[in-house]
């Protein structure tokens, strides 16, 4: 994630964007799928990612996000 995006959100929309990021992170990490070579290193990267972006909302209301 290199490119920056500031987002002026309110409460009310940080709180569904959590959620749904949220949701997105358990239906990967609950993704049943045929076992292929690096899946389970791609799963973790996108896992990560999504934790990340949490850990960025997470901060606060007043907290500049960078994308």
């Amino acid at each position: 994630m290199s490119e920056y995006l500031n987002l002026e959100l309110t409460k009310e929309q940080r709180e569904l964007l959590l959620d749904g990021l949220r949701f997105v992170r358990s239906a990967r990490a609950l993704d049943v799928r045929d076992p292929q070579p690096g899946d389970d290193p791609t799963r973790k990267a996108e896992l990560s990612e999504v934790d990340e972006l949490v850990g960025l909302l997470e901060k606060g209301p007043t907290s500049t996000v960078n994308a």
